[in-house]
């Protein structure tokens, strides 16, 4: 009884903390809640259902990003729910910590925590960053043309960094992890047969290999997003943008009056580049503001979750 009590305790603390920073980063933006009930009311459910797939789905790849990469030194990762309130920690650090500074301090933390290396930790956020880059160099040539207004070859060229991207990732997945596991087996004074073997037991098992694959194409089409949305903050035509996400973004904007502060780095450089070519919109900021909020509102749901269930299913087994 006194663990489970010392669970709890913990469980809520860690909640109670990644609520607190869900709602100063709320205050921080200038955020206005009425409003936000105002516009969201409008939104179909068939809307919100899109948004909270997605948002589970994104974490689910996350997760199994991290649990592959953690299961290099013990060759079987913690369970699925105990990585997802690491997960979610970070993603609500990422809105108010610098982007790499979020991964490296939750990433470092957890496996030290759970017996890990700290030079595992480091280099699982490295290369989480490592791939980020990657994309970001294939989306470049892209965003030149969008700066120099050069519309349609900016379409081009952004639709060819985004194949390039997504298949230098796949690629790297197949060809580049024998060599991450000799690396990682080396840091961690281990045999590289050892660590060779017991990484590709857990990377075969059913539903790993594939959930990287889709985190893989979600971060392309992510970044992808945010380049049309460049594009729009600086007044170019995007005939490949359906109008019904067009109305969407009319409809959100319209009804929000945010402050750009609380964009994260990304959209702030968007955002910056755009207002120095004296371009920008600040309808689009509010768009990516709204949709920040729905971001965090469902991962605090699944935090919620993630920290609680665990705690209900104990207190059953300790009734029972």
């Amino acid at each position: 009884m006194t663990r489970l009590g010392g669970h709890l305790v913990r469980s809520l603390c860690g909640f109670a903390f990644a609520v607190g920073v869900f709602w100063l980063l709320i205050h921080l933006s200038g955020f206005r809640w009425a409003d936000f009930v105002a516009t969201v009311s409008g939104i179909s459910a068939s809307t919100f259902l899109i948004f909270a797939l997605l948002s589970l789905a994104a974490m689910h790849c996350a997760v199994s990003k991290w649990r592959l990469l953690w299961s290099v030194r013990e060759g079987a990762a913690p369970a699925w729910g105990v990585v997802m309130r690491y997960q979610t920690l970070e993603n609500l650090l990422c809105q108010v910590l610098p982007k790499a500074a979020a991964p490296l301090l939750v990433k470092t933390w957890a496996m030290r925590h759970h017996g890990a290396s700290l030079k595992l930790g480091f280099g699982t956020a490295l290369l989480d960053k490592m791939f980020d880059t990657l994309v970001i160099v294939c989306l470049f040539p892209g965003l030149l043309a969008l700066l120099a207004g050069w519309s349609q070859v900016s379409i081009g060229l952004l639709t060819l960094g985004v194949l390039v991207g997504a298949g230098v990732l796949l690629l790297a997945f197949r060809r580049m992890v024998p060599g991450l596991v000799r690396l990682a087996a080396r840091l961690l004074r281990r045999e590289q047969d050892q660590g060779s073997v017991r990484f590709w037991e857990a990377a075969t098992a059913p539903g790993r290999v594939t959930g990287l694959y889709i985190w893989a194409v979600l971060r392309i089409g992510l970044l992808g997003v945010r380049a049309a949305v460049l594009a729009l903050c600086l007044g170019l035509d995007l005939p490949f943008v359906p109008a019904s996400i067009l109305a969407c973004t009319s409809q959100l904007a319209g009804a929000l009056g945010l402050t750009p502060g609380g964009v994260g780095l990304f959209e702030g450089l968007f955002y910056f580049t755009a207002q120095a070519a004296a371009l920008a919109s600040t309808q689009i900021v509010a768009l990516l503001l709204a949709l920040r909020m729905l971001q965090y509102l469902a991962t605090s749901v699944l935090a919620l979750l993630f920290w609680l269930v665990p705690l209900l299913q104990r207190l059953t087994r300790s009734n029972g």
